[in-house]
């Protein structure tokens, strides 16, 4: 009975764990390749940013705009590193209650 439930549970564990390596691994690269590309557009645009006169300046921030352009960038760098880990690991979701489609 044991060795049934078992055999079970490892036959799970398996690919399961192959996966959330996969999911895990694909992220990461992503997440630091991704980090490197933002941070040099970001430093391209805060450089010219910077480089406006001191009065235009002065009014973008208080409008926020600094604030707004890293608001931004760090919702583009999430998007795209959700787009890719979902897109590796080929599984997309669907509404409740119906099983995950793998993707073609």
């Amino acid at each position: 009975m044991w060795g049934v439930i078992a055999g079970f549970v490892m036959s799970l564990i398996g690919p399961l764990v192959g996966y959330v390596i996969k999911a895990l691994g694909i992220g990461l690269v992503t997440y630091a390749g991704l980090d490197f590309v933002f941070d040099q557009i970001e430093s391209f645009i805060f450089s010219r940013y910077n480089g406006l006169p001191t009065t235009i300046v002065q009014i973008l921030n208080l409008l926020g705009v600094h604030s707004a352009m890293k608001i931004i960038l760090s919702s583009l760098s999430t998007c795209v590193a959700y787009k890719a880990l979902i897109g590796s690991t080929g599984l997309y979701w669907k509404k409740p209650g119906s099983a995950p489609v793998k993707s073609s």
